[in-house]
């Protein structure tokens, strides 16, 4: 014979159940004065054995509401207007805290939508039946909850002990108890990116800080400079299955990047001494071979690109350097200051017979090429093509400071 459920057991509301969970008063010693409250045995007892699917529905629709309409803020965050102007330090930081809130937020909307599931399904633990609004689950899963429970003087204390035993959490122990059963529920913000999207979101934090920060010596190459620089370097006869790319001043990659844009294939081998830079330069996947071009002897390249630091004697060196790098037939294409074309200092004298000497292609970029880029300058530059010499390799640079 069939026997008829019990319909009153579903039939109790929240008041009630909370009801069930009345505390027994006992002094604590540790706390002079403070009467705190015992816990009661936590009900794990799926919400199924004491509401009905019309019921377990309306509490579920109301979450995901709730979820919903937290979609629109963390759109927001995670894409916010001071994201587009130009990177300062102000800025980067307004933007990296609004994108960790904007995953946090994502959290919490994902634990609702959890919750929201195991009420429809009716697998919901009795004791997080009381959660139905972000509040109630800020109110459990806040960052700063007390090591003890909170003295009644504090006024902070009070009101947050309230919020809690207004859902039915009566004392620390049963708080952590609550909390352990909601971590099945609960998604972190380590949950809601994939790691694919914490390095992508890291690159980008880390180009919006190198923007602002002051990096002697770098200046990234502009989208119309890397072009000419392709032009120059002879692709047509470049082999991206056995041929080797050298960028000896890689910076952010930029440079890089333009060179993979045209040849997906081709291996490119970056050199840079900055850590940030370095990193962002691994993260978007360019091997880093050395951190000083000019202590770096790696093998011979059949192109060398580059960009080097302005400072000083870094133009020429960096130069000298990395023409070595090249074999024989090897194309090397620079970025130098225009200075170097006009200055009577003896070293730049010597560079301009070195040019000259290697056949060197020469062209004036135009007024203002680098303020077009993510760090302008005013700075006037020309760029120079030089084809290695075939048959010889110059093993050193003289006492006169030609290779």
């Amino acid at each position: 014979m069939t026997t008829t459920p019990d319909t009153t057991a579903k039939a109790k509301t929240m008041r009630e159940l909370r009801a069930e969970q009345e505390p027994v008063y006992a002094t604590t010693p540790t706390l002079p004065g403070f009467t705190m409250l015992l816990p009661a045995a936590l009900d794990t007892t799926p919400v199924s054995e004491f509401h009905g699917a019309a019921y377990r529905r309306t509490q579920a629709e109301r979450l995901r509401k709730t979820a919903d309409g937290m979609t629109r803020t963390i759109e927001a965050k995670a894409n916010p207007a001071v994201a587009q102007q130009r990177a300062t330090h102000r800025r980067t930081k307004m933007t990296k805290h609004m994108k960790e809130e904007s995953r946090r937020l994502l959290a919490k909307q994902r634990t609702l939508q959890a919750l929201a599931a195991a009420w429809d399904d009716g697998t919901l633990p009795r004791a997080l039946a009381t959660i139905t609004s972000r509040a109630a689950l800020e109110a459990l899963t806040h960052d700063t909850h007390p090591d003890t429970w909170p003295y009644p003087s504090s006024s902070y204390a009070n009101e947050y002990r309230n919020k809690l035993t207004r859902l039915g959490i009566i004392n620390q122990d049963y708080l952590a108890s609550v909390n352990g059963l909601l971590r099945h529920y609960r998604r972190t913000t380590d949950d809601v990116i994939t790691p694919e999207e914490a390095a992508a979101e890291r690159l980008w934090a880390l180009q919006r800080e190198v923007a602002a920060m002051k990096i002697p010596g770098y200046f990234n190459t502009p989208p119309a400079v890397c072009a000419r620089m392709l032009e120059l370097a002879h692709l047509d006869s470049f082999d991206p299955e056995r041929d080797t790319i050298l960028e000896p001043s890689a910076g952010a990659g930029h440079l890089a990047a333009a060179i993979r844009a045209a040849l997906p294939t081709a291996e490119i081998a970056c050199v840079e001494r900055n850590g940030r830079l370095r990193e962002i330069l691994q993260l978007q996947g360019f091997a880093v071979v050395a951190d000083d071009c000019l202590d770096f002897h790696g093998t011979h390249y059949a192109r060398v690109l580059m960009n080097p630091p302005f400072e000083e004697t870094q133009p020429t060196d960096h130069l000298y350097a990395s023409y070595n790098r090249l074999r024989p037939g090897g194309w090397l294409v620079s970025v130098v200051p225009e200075g170097l074309f006009h200055n009577v200092a003896r070293q730049a004298q010597i560079f301009r017979a070195w040019l000259t000497d290697h056949g060197a292609h020469q062209e004036k970029l135009p007024d203002g090429s680098f303020l077009k880029s993510d760090r302008p300058t005013g700075v006037a530059a020309r760029l120079i093509a030089i084809q290695r010499d075939r048959g010889r390799f110059a093993s050193e640079r003289g006492s006169a400071g030609r290779v």
